[in-house]
């Protein structure tokens, strides 16, 4: 904080600290909504997408109904990284007439404090390097209550200075959310182009005037000439469902178990990697060992992620994960992963599981999934094809990501540097004003000055423009010699005799 800056405890700017209420079961009529940690995100916004009904006697309901400026700070939560995150009651939710749950606290701002420059504390480095200092007890645990965020040091301003500071962070903040949500998009974007891009490859190639013939199918009703739709079990030697168990976990272990939370995208996902000895990975592999080249599906948790198996790692697989041994004469591995991620192998199996009350496909079910085959020539002049686009895409959808973090990570930064005084927000505010006032008046001077100008070319021109017509115009004496008149007496001049 700045040395110029003198801090007070937050209990100063509160007139109401107190916990919230969790009532009874539901009634069905005249419920109160209840808002907890879970409708709170991580950064401050709130994320009430199903609030909680609860029956709230009404005494309570008065005590502990919000309102706007209200704010609502997690005390207890299963995760620590959600302990202390901050909210603002709003116009909009404070017209629900929420009452808010007992693992959360209310801080009510009183006359000396803005509640937007409370909020933006709370959520600043600064706020919440102190909620985890003050909220850790000796044995390690974080806990928090309401004697500890009153004791939370905030910068002593006058009320007008906190406003500005919390008016120049608002429009501030709200340009980087804006751009953030820009980036966000085209993620989306980007992963919408690439598995659009994967299902009409693996569908119909990349040849445009490529002739079609009907096959009757649904999930395919029409491919190339020259293609075939085959059924899974006809482009694959084995199906192998597993053990319904998982191998035992060693922590020294050579031996990958590879888990439904590691077939993700496409890809073998080594977040959180368990691993075997050589005893699990024997008996895991009793029914067959997976091979470079074959593919790994799941069949739940969820269900239709597949990849395929890397010629580095040794692993067996684990419970609800399916090994498809390849028939390699038939069909690439690469290709069978991209064709079970779109077209009509991927309808099928979206259907499958959107059949069951939780996402699930039947071992049943495999042998029959459809898959577009073209020559394995085709398949691997298609293939390259396909890795360098989502390679292209999935670079810039990273190239967007890391932009998200840097966003989020100057927010921060420059929320801490308005509420600890590090950075004159106010004054830099005062100078921007300044700035674009003196922006707008040269941009009003030259549109003053352009129009003055235009006024003058006009001038100039209607002025050349009649001395023009002045000097082409005839003269009076061309004028009387062309009419017969004479100029000089003014009579008519005596016709030429025949």
């Amino acid at each position: 904080m700045s040395e110029s800056v003198r801090s007070i405890p937050l209990k100063h700017f509160v007139r109401l600290n107190d916990s919230g209420v969790w009532g009874d079961e539901p009634q069905g009529t005249d419920d109160v909504i209840v808002l907890r940690s879970t409708d709170i995100a991580l950064d401050g916004t709130w994320t009430i997408s199903d609030p909680a009904a609860r029956s709230i006697a009404l005494a309570d309901r008065r005590a502990k109904t919000l309102q706007e400026g209200d704010l609502v700070v997690v005390t207890s939560s299963g995760s620590a990284a959600h302990l202390g995150k901050t909210a603002l009651v709003t116009q909009e939710v404070a017209a629900l007439q929420p009452c808010f749950s007992n693992f959360v606290q209310r801080l009510r701002p009183n006359e000396r404090a803005d509640g937007r420059y409370l909020y933006y504390l709370l959520n600043s480095t600064y706020g919440g390097s102190q909620l985890e200092m003050l909220g850790t007890t000796s044995t390690g645990l974080r806990t928090l209550n309401g004697t500890i965020l009153g004791a939370i040091r905030c910068t002593a301003r006058p009320r007008a200075e906190q406003r500005k500071i919390a008016d120049f962070l608002d429009a501030e903040t709200a340009r980087i959310v804006a751009l953030i949500e820009k980036k966000r998009r085209m993620v989306t974007l980007l992963e919408e182009q690439r598995k659009e891009f994967i299902a009409r490859t693996v569908t119909f190639g990349l040849d445009a005037n490529a002739r079609l013939f009907d096959t009757g199918n649904r999930f395919a009703p029409r491919i190339p000439v020259g293609w075939r739709l085959m059924r899974l079990k006809h482009v694959v030697r084995r199906i192998v469902d597993t053990e319904h168990a998982t191998a035992p976990i060693h922590e020294d272990g050579k031996y990958l178990v590879v888990r439904t939370a590691n077939v993700k995208g496409g890809r073998l996902v080594l977040g959180d990697a368990k691993y075997t000895d050589e005893a699990g990975w024997r008996q895991w592999t009793r029914r067959a060992a997976p091979a470079p080249g074959d593919v790994m599906l799941t069949r739940e948790a969820p269900a239709g992620e597949a990849c395929i198996v890397p010629d580095d790692i040794p692993l067996c697989i684990g419970q609800r994960v399916v090994l498809l041994v390849v028939d390699q004469a038939k069909v690439d591995g690469s290709w069978l992963v991209h064709s079970l991620y779109g077209g009509p192998a991927q309808t099928f199996v979206s259907l499958l599981s959107r059949s069951t009350t939780v996402a699930h496909i039947n071992m049943a079910d495999i042998p029959d999934v459809p898959i577009v085959v073209p020559p394995l020539d085709v398949q691997r002049q298609l293939l390259t094809k396909i890795h360098a686009e989502v390679d292209l895409l999935e670079t810039l959808a990273a190239l967007a990501a890391k932009q998200i973090i840097l966003l989020r990570e100057h927010r921060q930064a420059l929320i801490t540097a308005a509420v600890t005084g590090e950075r004159n927000v106010v004054e830099a505010a005062a100078r921007r004003a300044r700035r674009n006032e003196s922006s707008r008046a040269r941009l009003r001077d030259g549109s003053s000055s352009k129009a003055a100008t235009r006024r003058a070319t006009r001038t100039s021109l209607t002025a050349r423009s009649g001395s023009i017509e002045t000097r082409c115009s005839p003269s009076s004496r061309q004028r009387n010699r062309a009419s017969g008149t004479n100029s000089r007496h003014g009579t008519a001049a005596s016709s030429p005799r025949a």
